[in-house]
């Protein structure tokens, strides 16, 4: 089963003009083809602000991929595909389907400096640089950090 989520209150989608809150870029390194499973996505739904309907697709709930609804999208990238989303939209994923074969996919996560916030468990912050610790934390929109004044950088874990 599935339960798709949304960075805003439960069964509220949201619009935030102007404003990008979080992306999300997928390199996809397997193929997915139709009917293996993997993102449903619901196009547009970052843009807007309305309570969903519970019966609006299914309360969020969908068993199998015969049961996707109207207006939710399977994606179905190809090895080497790029799929860039603001993680605004209402998302989620089917199980996978294939036995001979595994969903391997790199994700990367943007959070702009003053909307983000740090969520690494505090046993991996112990392991990194200051300098990736400072990548990582909460700034003021126009602060400027230390790492971004040098000119030659070195990261390390």
């Amino acid at each position: 089963m599935l339960l798709f989520f949304n960075a805003s209150k439960k069964n509220r989608l949201r619009f935030f003009p102007n404003s990008l809150i979080s992306l999300s870029v997928s390199i996809y390194l397997t193929d997915v083809h139709s009917g293996d499973g993997g993102l449903l996505v619901v196009p547009g739904s970052h843009k807007s602000l309305f309570d969903r309907p519970r019966h609006l697709f299914q309360n969020g709930l969908i068993e199998n991929r015969d049961h996707i609804p109207e207006g939710v999208v399977n994606i179905t990238p190809k090895a080497s595909d790029i799929v860039v989303m603001n993680e605004l939209v209402t998302h989620g994923a089917l199980p996978w389907t294939p036995k001979d074969r595994m969903r391997m996919i790199l994700v990367l996560r943007y959070h702009p400096q003053y909307a983000g916030r740090s969520e690494l468990p505090q046993a991996i912050q112990q392991r990194l640089s200051p300098e990736t610790l400072e990548l990582t934390a909460r700034a003021g929109y126009q602060d400027q950090k230390e790492i971004a004044k040098q000119d030659n950088i070195a990261l390390t874990v």
